[in-house]
């Protein structure tokens, strides 16, 4: 599909910017995997959304989408936590949202010092009340830490 620039059946604003792009052997694998596949989807998460050439990626995700046979789709920014409350990640639901009374509160987490704890985008020491009990339970955790 993609190894001749020139020959694309595309608006001009898409063929100047492929024009631009080197399609490396790792390109048109992904593109011959797609068109290969029996059920495809080209997914554009919540973060491109909110880049500058969103329309310029849009407009060459749905390119490669109609011409590789796949669906097109978006993940909006609530999905994760969509996903979270309908699998039961969250302390007072099970999967399929039912309710139950297990799970801690944040607090309740810290004073029961756990064994490991998952944080992410958070400073525990500045965005948890009482950073003193925060601090000694996770000195004696295994911690993982996410930033984006």
């Amino acid at each position: 599909m993609l190894e001749s620039n020139s020959t694309l059946d595309a608006p001009d604003g898409l063929i100047e910017l492929i024009d631009q792009v080197k399609i490396s052997s790792a390109h048109q694998k992904i593109i011959n995997n797609l068109i290969s596949a029996e059920k495809s989807i080209v997914l554009l998460g919540s973060l491109s959304q909110t880049l500058p050439d969103y329309s310029a990626i849009r407009m060459l995700a749905s390119f490669v989408a109609e011409h590789t046979n796949s669906k097109l789709s978006f993940l909006t920014t609530g999905a994760n936590s969509s996903g979270a409350y309908i699998a039961g990640a969250i302390p007072h639901r099970t999967e399929c949202m039912e309710t139950v009374t297990q799970g801690l509160a944040t607090q309740q987490m810290f004073e029961q010092q756990l064994n490991a704890y998952i944080l992410h985008g958070v400073e525990a020491e500045y965005d948890i009340e009482n950073p003193d009990k925060v601090t000694a339970a996770l000195k004696s955790a295994f911690v993982v830490s996410i930033t984006s």
